[in-house]
């Protein structure tokens, strides 16, 4: 399960989620907004949210290969 917080950093979080947060923080700019991606659902999860996704037993790397994509900009 993933633990949030209520705070605007995310020490607080799982290392893996951590880390991860830290790109989409990156990407997003907000950490209500990262932590509000968590919880909408996604076209990309085919409308599963991404914490849907990460608790499935291979959705963490469907999460993290899908965050990174964005961040490496290959988008091809």
């Amino acid at each position: 399960m993933i633990h949030y917080t209520n705070t605007n950093n995310p020490i607080d979080f799982p290392s893996p989620i951590k880390n991860l947060n830290e790109y989409l923080f990156a990407l997003l700019g907000d950490w209500s907004v990262v932590e509000k991606w968590w919880h909408l659902p996604n076209k990309a999860f085919d409308g599963k949210t991404p914490v849907q996704v990460w608790n499935e037993s291979d959705g963490q790397q469907k999460v993290t290969d899908y965050v990174m994509w964005f961040c490496t900009g290959d988008y091809s």
